[in-house]
Order: structure tokens, then sequence, then C-alpha cells
């Protein structure tokens, strides 16, 4: 989805639409600005090509990698910073979408770029499901938000 520059978007020419609301979400209650540079026209700007900043190119980003010197990477998210769905079956089947992407995507580079992956901490027992999934694609992280959604990671109400 794309904006005009003269919107509260501004930069940002691409959001991504989970259930009726934009993310990353750069107005209002909750409104944060990931700089995700894929997204804005600044990503143009870049020595590395969108397709390598995005792990759609995993060719040209281990070139980019040999460029720098660099023999291993981890790849972290930037979409998934933050909440992205109010409904916690629908989040855990974005976060699933999201590593299983990215492990095909590593999984091309020959061992080169490995992944963090992401479990929807919300829903207790299907994150325990996709950290053992996660772990098997090659994952060679997690990252966890500080809060899931509106509670701390300590909360003690019932998970779903």
């Amino acid at each position: 989805m794309g904006f005009a520059s003269d919107t509260a978007y501004g930069d940002h020419n691409a959001v991504w639409l989970i259930e009726g609301e934009t993310y990353p979400k750069l107005v209002g209650k909750g409104g944060t600005i990931f700089r995700t540079l894929t997204l804005m026209d600044s990503a143009k700007f870049k020595r590395e090509t969108i397709g390598a900043q995005e792990m759609t190119d995993v060719e040209a980003r281990v070139k980019d990698m040999d460029r720098m010197g660099i023999d291993t990477q981890i790849v972290f998210p930037t979409l998934f910073l933050t909440t992205t769905a109010d409904d916690p079956r629908l989040e855990a089947a974005l976060l699933r979408a999201y590593n299983s992407f990215l492990a095909d995507r590593c999984a091309t580079s020959r061992g080169r770029i490995r992944f963090a992956a992401l479990v929807p901490i919300r829903a207790v027992g299907e994150s325990v499901t996709e950290l053992k999934r996660a772990a098997k694609l090659g994952a060679a992280a997690v990252m966890l938000h500080g809060m899931a959604r509106d509670k701390r990671l300590g909360d003690e109400s019932r998970p779903i």
C-alpha cells in the first residue's frame, strides 16, 4: 500500500495492512516509526540493492557480505518489532510465515546467513511449538518483545 508524500506517512511509501490497521502504525495511539529503509525511498541510496536488504536476492546479499568482510550474519525482523494483530492466532500465523520465509531464504546462503525467529508470546503453547519448529528450520536466535501487547512478560494472567 503506497501513500502520497504529503500525508502523515511522508516518505514511508509502503506499509502492511493487517486487520484493517497499518504496520508500521505511524500516527495515533501506539504509533511508532520503524526505520525499515526498504519501505522508504531512502533505501535506493544504500549501496546494497533492495533485494539484498529484503532477503529476496540472497546471492546479492552474500556478495555484499563478502565485500564488507562478513562471514556470517543473523537477520533480525523489522516489521515485527511490535505486536501486529489483535487476534493472537492470526499473529501466530504471521510469525510462522515470517520464520518459514526467512528459513527458506537463509537456506540458499549455504550457512552464511541465519535468522532470529519470532514466537507468538501471547499464545504460550503455540510459542513452544514454533520455537521447536524454528530451531529445526535453522534459527540461530529468538527475538522476544519486552511486552506482549499491553502486558509485561512477567504478567501472570491466564494465557490463551
